[in-house]
């Protein structure tokens, strides 16, 4: 099959290539994409409720790893009893 305009053919490929290449966006760059969407009167709010996020997660984090370091006190306490009661 022949093409008369070399052009078309190359941009009908093209098409064809990018359909084959076409990827899912990242979460990021589609919260970069909403951000610059979003009004500057408003992005205070945003930063505000970004960094909320960010400090209860580290919240969450620490509370877990204060979990078990406790959970592991305690099973050394329950060796340690056995230990003294063998």
């Amino acid at each position: 099959m022949s093409c008369s305009n070399p052009w078309k053919l190359q941009n009908k490929k093209s098409r064809v290539f990018n359909v084959f290449n076409f990827r899912m966006m990242t979460i990021k760059e589609q919260l970069l994409q909403e951000l610059d969407q979003v009004p500057d009167s408003a992005l205070q709010e945003v930063l505000e409720f970004v960094r909320s996020l960010k400090a209860e997660q580290q919240s969450n984090l620490e509370n877990r790893v204060w979990q078990v370091y406790l959970d592991s006190e305690r099973e050394r306490e329950e060796v340690y009893r056995r230990l003294a009661n063998s």
